[in-house]
């Protein structure tokens, strides 16, 4: 009898453990880019942030040859040394986004010559369980296009848990 009573108790705990153990999140943690963004492309800024720095990048999230952080910027293409951008035929855009520390980004970039406008979108898939926040910047090198061209940013965050 003893021993059928500690078998029961024995099989209790393990279905207790095994169907209220802690749930992963699973987020690949990855960032994909995709449209007008040059993918093998990395852009390098001086410092992180400064779409938070305020007044500077009011209309300013196009960095081209005439913004005030033109010269905090180098580019490296296919894990090459970084260079400085090549302003007559690269723009910088960014688009700031507020997620956990365990985030995936899905950036796309479309330049609509018809409309003049620059859509850069994000959607960002994170992990609820993750204890804190991150700013990521989210600077892409594109193709140079018109500087009348209305640039339309959107970012979609999507929890899970």
């Amino acid at each position: 009898m003893k021993k059928s009573y500690f078998q029961i108790l024995a099989l209790a705990v393990l279905l207790v453990f095994t169907s209220s153990s802690c749930k992963k999140c699973k987020v690949e943690n990855i960032t994909t880019d995709s449209g007008a963004i040059i993918t093998e492309a990395v852009v390098y800024p001086v410092s992180g942030y400064m779409p938070y720095y305020g007044p500077a990048l009011v209309n300013g999230y196009v960095i081209g040859p005439t913004h005030n952080y033109a010269n905090n910027f180098k580019v490296s293409f296919d894990g090459g040394p970084k260079t400085n951008v090549d302003w007559s035929q690269y723009r910088i855009l960014v688009n700031p986004v507020k997620a956990t520390c365990n985030a995936s980004y899905n950036r796309n970039v479309t330049i609509d010559n018809t409309a003049q406008t620059v859509s850069y979108s994000i959607n960002c898939e994170q992990c609820t369980l993750c204890d804190y926040e991150v700013n990521t910047d989210n600077y892409v090198l594109v193709p140079i296009f018109p500087d009348n061209y209305t640039l339309n940013r959107t970012s979609t965050v999507v929890d899970k848990d």
